[in-house]
């Protein structure tokens, strides 16, 4: 599979043909569009060396049964300023356990490390002293533990490529663009990455965190959708679930997640998300 970059002044954008990408041997899906930025002049080398392309394979362990070479992994650490991260955390498929997905996910730089969290995911991230072009990384989300050793994403793959232009569209439909997160009033954690593609359509990628309380476990879709004649922007899933996207006029993201349950009940959960910067 496909996958190209541009390099900019300030940022590398790696556009991907199709969503679910390889950047070496491993395959796990991405988003369409991956924005690195490069660390200001004072980020100390060590901290600066975490940006870019990490992949990798999870041993993974579950009330003390360990499997090893279990999930294919990939993180990319797009951004770090002031000690805090912005990166994309994507996996594989395992068996019938896990269904492959992607999210955005933040976190932190502390004593040299790099720690990232969504919901009960905790990932963490330490170079390794014995060689420098890789990551140790630990994983955590409930029940479930991992390690893997995590190579750089292999650059012989990628292509140079002009980034898409939306400058020229209005600014109300410019200002959607980019990844946002909150929380639903039900107490889950949710991503939507949205990238603008034209006036009237764009790419959404919808991604939550697990919420035991309400019977929820972590996963994550991506679809193309229009805006309608509000300027918002109405995807209907399965099962009559309906995802409606609206900016707030203080600049915030309001998503609204609708559907029914089994027993004909109609439910609703919203939150107003914010965009990370």
């Amino acid at each position: 599979m496909k996958k190209t970059v541009k390099i900019g002044f300030l940022m590398i954008v790696l556009a991907f043909a199709v969503t679910a990408c390889a950047t070496g041997n491993v395959n796990t899906p991405l988003p369409q569009s991956i924005n690195i930025e490069q660390p200001e002049p004072n980020t100390p080398k060590e901290i600066a060396g975490y940006i870019g392309v990490w992949e990798g394979v999870w041993d993974l362990e579950i009330h003390g049964i360990r499997s090893f070479h279990a999930m294919a992994v990939t993180v990319v650490i797009e951004k770090i300023k002031d000690s805090r991260v912005t990166a994309i955390y994507s996996w594989g498929n395992w068996k019938t356990y896990i269904d492959e997905g992607w999210i955005r996910i933040t976190g932190i730089v502390e004593n040299g490390k790099v720690i990232l969290h969504s919901g009960s995911r905790n990932i963490t991230l330490d170079k390794n002293p014995g060689n420098v072009k890789t990551l140790n990384a630990t994983y955590s989300s409930g029940n479930w533990r991992g390690d893997a050793v995590l190579f750089r994403g292999d650059s012989k793959n990628l292509n140079i490529v002009v980034k898409r232009d939306i400058s020229h569209l209005p600014e109300k439909i410019r200002a959607y663009n980019g990844a946002w997160k909150g929380m639903f009033n039900n107490g889950t954690q949710i991503t939507d990455d949205i990238e603008v593609i034209s006036e009237k359509k764009v790419i959404v990628n919808h991604s939550w965190g697990d919420n035991p309380d309400r019977n929820v476990k972590a996963g994550s879709w991506s679809q193309e959708a229009e805006f309608n004649k509000d300027g918002y922007i109405t995807i209907i899933r399965k099962n009559n679930r309906t995802l409606t996207i609206k900016l707030n006029k203080d600049g915030t993201l309001n998503v609204r997640l609708e559907g029914q349950n089994d027993n004909g009940y109609w439910w609703l959960v919203d939150g107003d998300l914010k965009k990370i910067e």
